[in-house]
């Protein structure tokens, strides 16, 4: 059965992924900050936009907005 993906848990679900994966302290710290500045632009975006965070919103145009 596949985890709904929300604000409470995408955080943590991608910390125990870096865990897992073996990456180093250092460089789970600095994906998780690197995250965090990334989730609080997008909820923002969506917000202004009317609407409350939902992953089905998350596409490639909106990585690349990010990029930009």
């Amino acid at each position: 059965m596949k985890k709904e993906c929300n604000l409470y848990n995408i955080e943590a679900n991608f910390k125990v992924y870096l865990e897992t994966n073996k990456y180093s302290r250092t460089s789970i710290n600095n994906y998780l900050a690197d995250f965090r500045t990334f989730l609080s632009w997008y909820v923002m975006k969506l917000k202004s936009q009317q609407l409350d965070f939902n992953i089905k919103y998350l596409t490639s145009a909106t990585l690349e907005l990010y990029q930009d």
